[in-house]
């Protein structure tokens, strides 16, 4: 590797970078210790039962198969094994081949230790491609969310009986979520994330009179 870079010019030497970096399918995975020395990971809403992840670039052909595995892999690393897996895409801003065969692939292995994938962030020329594909009917289209709090959200709904109990839940969710907030070591997208969780929570509590 090291006589194949002798001699590049900077300008190819920073394409060769760029490339390694894009290749490297960096995620961050909650709930999750990192074993990968690439892999990123963010802890500061585990949820047991759920796992998610954000690759930290859109997918496509070069690093599908990659994400694949490494979502793949921290799913096989839980235990219990989660019943949901959300798949944030808000970076990817269409699909190719590779990485719809990489998203089916890995819902066939989810599917196979009684776990749902769910994918959040799609936009809608990814939810047509997901639909042609036929992928949207697989995972149904009650998985396939616009943003990541929907999906979140999804799976509270899933997991609370009960007006009472939702509410309890809701008030839990936003206090913890506000005090996630106020710490410095969100990024910007963590934050995003959370603000609009804490938005929709609020409107809801509002509307129910709480």
């Amino acid at each position: 590797m090291r006589l194949w870079l002798l001699g590049l010019s900077p300008l190819r030497t920073a394409r060769s970078a760029a490339y390694r970096r894009w290749t490297e399918a960096r995620l961050e995975l909650t709930g999750r210790t990192a074993k990968e020395p690439h892999t990123q990971t963010h802890t500061a809403t585990p949820s047991p039962g759920l796992l998610t992840a954000r690759p930290e670039q859109m997918m496509f052909f070069v690093n599908a198969a990659e994400v694949r595995n490494a979502v793949w892999a921290a799913v096989t690393d839980e235990d219990p094994t989660p019943d949901v897996v959300l798949v944030d895409l808000r970076l990817t801003p269409d699909l190719d081949v590779p990485t719809i065969d990489a998203l089916t692939e890995l819902h066939e292995r989810v599917d196979r230790v009684g776990a749902q994938l769910w994918l959040a962030g799609i936009n809608p020329a990814v939810r047509e491609r997901l639909t042609t594909a036929g992928l949207a009917d697989l995972l149904g289209a009650e998985h396939l969310f616009d943003y990541f709090a929907g999906g979140l959200l999804a799976y509270l709904n899933r997991h609370t009986v009960g007006l009472d109990t939702r509410r309890g839940v809701l008030t839990e969710l936003l206090e913890f979520i506000r005090s996630r907030l106020d710490q410095s070591d969100l990024d910007r997208p963590g934050r995003d994330t959370l603000t609009a969780v804490a938005d929709r929570i609020t409107r809801e509590l509002q509307d129910h009179g709480t």
